[in-house]
């Protein structure tokens, strides 16, 4: 085994685990793909280069932040690019509430993770 596949396949002993690594990896692709999509869009926009990596790094769902590249281009009032970011991310309380009864009895930090994890595949077709 390569000293890189080494690094991103970690001996794990669970096999459910690697079997999920390798099922995400090639989407890996299609992420990297999406994070440029959104930096390409933010910066054609007028955003500097660290600001569009901030954005990227604070804003959950990359539709949010298509949803308001526009407004933040033409220098729309914050309150109303705060609206349309929660509306477009309205979606995920929806998942919550579909997913709740799996995380019955788990603690908070595991929740909160789990879902993190579960709410960012669920744009790729995972669940």
């Amino acid at each position: 085994m390569s000293r890189i596949r080494r690094a991103f396949f970690a001996p794990h002993p669970d096999e459910a685990y690697r079997a999920g690594v390798r099922a995400m990896t090639p989407l890996a692709f299609a992420i990297a793909v999406w994070w440029l999509v959104t930096g390409v869009a933010m910066v054609g926009a007028g955003m500097t280069v660290p600001i569009a990596i901030l954005l990227s790094l604070t804003v959950f769902a990359g539709s949010a932040q298509l949803a308001t590249l526009p407004l933040l281009a033409v220098g729309a009032p914050m309150p109303v690019v705060y609206a349309t970011a929660l509306l477009v991310n309205l979606r995920f309380v929806i998942y919550a509430l579909a997913l709740r009864r799996d995380f019955a009895g788990v603690s908070v930090a595991r929740r909160l993770f789990c879902m993190l994890v579960s709410l960012r595949g669920s744009r790729y077709g995972f669940r």
